[in-house]
C-alpha cells in the first residue's frame, strides 16, 4: 500500500506510550504540550431547541455525569431560540428529532440570521440515515442518536 507521500512503512516510537508519568511537571516535555495545547472547555453554553423539559433534561445529564461545566438554556419557542440566539454567543446548539416545532430547517436559518458560530448536533431517537443526510445537507455539524452518549461528548468536544 503507498500513501500520498510515496511510502508505505511508519515508523512509530512506541516506547514513549510505555512512559508513565506520575506527575506532568516532572517531565519537561509533557509540561511544555499541555503549556501549549488548546484550553479545554472551562464552561459550554448551550441553547437546547426543544419544547418539551424532559428531553432538555435527559441531554443536560449527560454533561452533569461528565462532571462538564455547562449554562443550558432551553428554547421553548421559535421566538424564544431566535431571541437567545441574538442575545448570547453559544458554544453549542442541540435540535431534537422528536420535537414538533424546532425542524433542522428553521434552527439552521435562525443561527445565520443571528450570525452565530455555534456547534450545531441534531439528536434523534433512532439513526436513519435519510435523515442523517438530510440534517447535515442543512447545515448541521452532527448526527447522533439521543443514547449515543459518549459519541455525542465527543462530538461536543470537537
Amino acid at each position: 500500500m503507498s500513501t500520498a507521500l510515496g511510502t508505505n512503512d511508519m515508523d512509530l516510537d512506541l516506547d514513549l506510550d510505555q512512559t508513565i508519568v506520575s506527575n506532568p511537571s516532572d517531565s519537561p516535555d509533557i509540561a511544555d504540550l499541555q503549556a501549549n495545547s488548546a484550553p479545554a472547555f472551562e464552561r459550554i453554553s448551550i441553547l437546547l431547541a426543544h419544547e418539551e423539559p424532559g428531553s432538555a433534561e435527559r441531554t443536560k445529564d449527560l454533561f452533569k455525569q461528565a462532571n462538564w461545566s455547562t449554562h443550558c438554556h432551553r428554547a421553548s419557542s421559535i421566538e424564544d431560540l431566535k431571541e437567545s440566539l441574538l442575545e448570547q454567543n453559544w458554544d453549542l446548539v442541540i435540535g431534537y428529532g422528536d420535537s414538533s416545532e424546532f425542524l433542522p430547517v428553521v434552527i439552521n436559518k435562525l443561527l445565520g440570521e443571528a450570525n452565530s458560530n455555534a456547534r450545531s448536533i441534531f439528536l434523534d431517537a433512532e439513526y436513519s440515515a435519510t435523515n442523517a443526510l438530510q440534517i447535515v445537507q442543512c447545515g448541521f455539524h452532527d448526527y447522533l442518536t439521543i443514547d449515543e452518549g459518549e459519541r455525542f461528548l465527543f462530538a461536543v468536544s470537537r
